[in-house]
């Protein structure tokens, strides 16, 4: 986050790619780390949880982004260009988690992260190609965004209702 806020802040707010590929990205990492059956040093224990592993997932979920979104907040302040800036990346970061906590539901975390993390890499660098540098934290893409993470809670949503057993995997 330091990062791409020193880089926009070099560029004198020409372009602030830096930061728009990583703070909207910061929460969706941060909640990838947060779990994974694999990895898990507590795996027995959410394996015999009395709740489903969907709404374990929601817990931690909650618990990352108390203390991510904050500081990635004030480093947001710091970056130059318009001041809507400093909140509008908001959107795409909390469009992001829900669809990262979709996708792992069906690929995992570790794949599920990749995958956002490549598609919003994607729409920034395409953004680079002649558009302006807010246009993806724009009004017409914060309405996709919104969508998207709609969409996401809707299948976390079906999800947790499916999950009633213990230890079900998402």
């Amino acid at each position: 986050l330091c990062f791409g806020t020193l880089a926009a802040n070099l560029s004198n707010g020409t372009t602030l790619a830096p930061f728009l590929l990583v703070a909207p990205l910061a929460p969706v990492l941060g909640v990838a780390a947060a779990y994974g059956p694999r990895h898990d040093p507590v795996e027995v224990l959410v394996a015999t949880a009395p709740y489903g592993r969907t709404r374990l997932v929601l817990l931690r979920t909650f618990a990352v982004l108390v203390p991510v979104l904050p500081v990635t907040a004030l480093l947001s302040l710091a970056v130059p260009g318009p001041q809507w800036l400093a909140a509008a990346w908001l959107g795409p970061a909390l469009a992001l988690v829900p669809v990262f906590l979709a996708l792992a539901a069906f690929a995992g975390p570790r794949v599920a992260a990749a995958l956002v993390s490549l598609g919003w890499s994607g729409v920034v660098l395409a953004s680079t190609r002649g558009l302006e540098p807010t246009w993806p934290l724009q009004a017409t893409q914060q309405a996709v965004y919104l969508a998207l993470g709609l969409a996401a809670c809707l299948v976390i949503a079906v999800r947790v209702v499916v999950d009633r057993q213990q230890g079900v995997a998402l």
